[in-house]
């Protein structure tokens, strides 16, 4: 993969894989939620296919351990512009084995024989996970999905979620069952139960990040909207000055009227507040804002009998 970025859900496989999942204490569990969620298997063929080929070395390795042949994958040609790794297995005596082994039964396909030890759970979920899980970049979106192999092997993994308090929404995409995740906390929680804590702490960091851009960004907002607001409060505020100035009534308001006008003209960009502390005796905004609205009145009641004049004649 030299030269190439690997994709998040790659990395994810390839750390549980480097962690090697099929020599610790519940190998068993996670072999058998590898092929329960990865193959489809009758009575005469196992069929697997998938799009990474650590997953294909993953079942070749299990495949040997538990029937003593080996697995071989071809590639079978690229789907939707993703490579495709290929093998099937019509070995009887390696059916027998691998279903024995792992106690497969048609009757009841979620077995508790590898799911009752402490730790069997998770080592069952690693299983799935490089089976048929993929998982978005975080950086673009939260998603985890799962597409097991078979209806009935998706029913099971989502009985196994629920009980490990993960319940997972479902749907159909072009016919086949999705288990799938949109939130950051239950993908953060299964990508450290499945054997990925790297990728999980990496997509932590990822939403803090994308949190904190968030904040910025809105404070930026709501520092912009503010900055918009007094701007325009201001340029209103100037207007009114002027017409009374230009109709020669500025003069004939009350001194305190008059001296907040002109610092208002001398500082148009500076805030109620900031106009206060400029006042030889300095005043709250609150203030400021009483005898801007006095002008303010004092303009409007001057246009309207302008305008009322103007009828009139």
């Amino acid at each position: 993969m030299s030269g190439q970025v690997l994709s998040f859900t790659l990395r994810a496989k390839e750390e549980i894989f480097a962690a090697k999942p099929l020599k610790g204490p519940r190998w068993l569990s996670f072999a058998y939620g590898l092929f329960l969620l990865g193959s489809q298997m009758d009575a005469n063929t196992l069929t697997l296919t998938t799009e990474h080929k650590v997953v294909s070395l993953c079942y070749a390795e299990a495949f040997r351990i538990l029937t003593g042949r080996r697995l071989d994958y071809k590639r079978s040609g690229k789907v939707g512009g993703r490579m495709r790794y290929h093998s099937s297995c019509s070995h009887p005596d390696s059916l027998t084995k691998l279903s024995r082994s792992l106690g497969f039964d048609a009757n009841q396909p979620l077995s508790a024989s590898h799911l009752s030890a402490e730790g069997a759970h998770r080592a069952f979920l690693s299983g799935a996970f490089m089976a048929c899980a993929s998982v978005t970049d975080p950086a673009k979106d939260y998603h985890l999905s799962f597409k097991p192999a078979t209806e009935a092997a998706g029913d099971c993994l989502f009985e196994l979620l629920c009980q490990m308090g993960y319940p997972p929404k479902t749907t159909l995409y072009r016919g086949e069952q999705l288990l799938y995740f949109k939130e950051s906390e239950p993908i953060e929680d299964i990508l450290t139960a499945v054997g990925a804590p790297i990728c999980s702490l990496e997509l932590m960091e990822t939403k803090v990040f994308r949190d904190l851009r968030n904040k910025a960004n809105r404070i930026t907002n709501a520092e912009t909207a503010n900055i918009d607001k007094t701007v325009a409060s201001a340029a209103a505020q100037i207007a009114d000055i002027r017409y009374l100035t230009d109709k020669g009534q500025l003069q004939l308001l009350p001194p305190e009227l008059q001296e907040i006008a002109a610092l208002r003209l001398r500082h148009p960009e500076a805030s109620l507040r900031e106009l206060g502390e400029l006042l030889d005796e300095p005043i709250s905004r609150s203030g400021v804002n009483h005898r801007m609205r006095r002008l303010s009145d004092w303009a409007d009641r001057l246009r309207r009998t302008e305008e009322k004049t103007e009828k009139e004649t």
